[in-house]
């Protein structure tokens, strides 16, 4: 994570620093916003309930559809327990940043 944005390029994929709200009113990526601290992240909404891991896994099916990999290549690297997550997605950089790219700039 960086104050720049919310993606890190990775030689095996990407990690994403996430913000998560769970039992949202539908699941969805939103759109990049800016922390207390400084630091630009994605945020995520899930209709889940943050008990059991629910809302991580709900997160985790989320990330793959949209980025169309499979469920298997998302992990949560850091923030189980935490609205903050880092998230590693295994795939070709690139790729994961274009179809990332309309949440990025703005424009989902």
């Amino acid at each position: 994570m960086d104050a720049k944005g919310p993606v890190s390029r990775r030689t095996d994929g990407i990690a994403l620093a996430i913000r998560l709200q769970p039992r949202a009113s539908d699941s969805r990526l939103v759109g990049v916003e800016t922390a207390a601290d400084g630091n630009r992240i994605l945020k995520a909404r899930v209709t889940a309930p943050p008990t059991d891991g629910e809302a991580n896994r709900a997160l985790v099916k989320l990330i793959a559809k949209t980025l169309d990999v499979a469920p298997s290549r998302v992990v949560i690297e850091r923030g189980e327990t935490d609205r903050r997550k880092l998230v590693s997605i295994e795939g070709d950089p690139k790729t994961l940043e274009d179809k990332l790219r309309p949440w990025l700039e703005g424009r989902q």
